[in-house]
């Protein structure tokens, strides 16, 4: 993520505080209502800040992050949020004390409804500080209650979901609850390597371009090379098949002699 969008949120977050500090201080003569009018003025630009600044932010990580990396950038938006909310509160008037007191049966009541949520968000938060698993790792996740395997690279890692990417470029996106339940199998990689000899007139970069249009999610490295023979290690996706690499060894033996 570039720097400087998180220094232009800091910067606005900075400014923004001292702002309404200063605007608020009695030496400036506001009367009641107008008192209650800069609060809520400023309720509105700081809730307005929250919400840009989360989603910029949270959509700006994409694949620039990786591990805990990523993970420590969930939990400082969250904390962030979570500050600009007591705020908002503040410049309200409302107390936290007689908020709490006066919402006990809407919590209830929310709670029971958004039970599968709060569940997703409490496994999510396991996850990311327990760490079974981080952003970037092969693994595999198996639970009871799904009687399947799901396979893949972890791509994103967040309070509600964990998303998988699998050799072909599938993403199955699991809830955190599930995860959080399930066999986790670390993964040295989702693919095989195989040794294949080919001539050593091969075009190597031609020779990766037509596999890759062969078997989808497959790659190639060289392995070493011998007298009249050129030897490559081919990655290969489990859901690859033996007739489709066959196919590729002929085509490059063919493209070559």
């Amino acid at each position: 993520m570039p720097n400087r969008t998180w220094r232009r949120y800091i910067i606005a977050f900075a400014a923004l505080t001292v702002i309404t500090v200063v605007s608020l201080q009695p030496v400036w003569g506001l009367t009641a209502t107008g008192a209650v009018a800069a609060r809520w003025v400023f309720a509105i630009l700081w809730s307005l800040l929250a919400v840009t600044g989360y989603r910029r932010l949270v959509g700006g990580i994409g694949g620039r992050l990786h591990g805990e990396a990523r993970i420590a950038v969930h939990f400082g938006l969250v904390v962030g949020v979570a500050i600009i909310v007591i705020v908002v509160l503040w410049l309200l008037g409302v107390s936290p004390s007689g908020l709490a007191v006066g919402g006990a049966l809407t919590g209830v009541v929310l709670g029971l409804a958004a039970q599968s949520t709060l569940s997703n968000f409490f496994a999510g938060a396991v996850l990311m500080t327990l760490h079974p698993y981080l952003p970037g790792d092969a693994v595999s996740l198996r639970s009871s209650f799904w009687g399947i395997e799901y396979r893949g690279r972890v791509a994103d890692l967040n309070f509600f979901y964990t998303v998988l990417e699998d050799e072909s470029g599938k993403r199955i996106v699991i809830p955190n609850a599930g995860a959080a339940s399930a066999a986790v199998t670390l993964l040295p990689d989702l693919r095989r390597p195989v040794a294949v000899p080919l001539p050593a007139a091969t075009d190597l970069g031609e020779a990766e371009r037509s596999l890759r249009e062969a078997v989808p999610g497959a790659a190639l490295s060289l392995n070493r090379l011998e007298a009249g023979a050129l030897w490559v290690d081919v990655l290969l996706p489990d859901s690859a098949q033996a007739a489709a690499l066959l196919t590729w060894m002929r085509r490059v033996t063919s493209a070559a002699g």
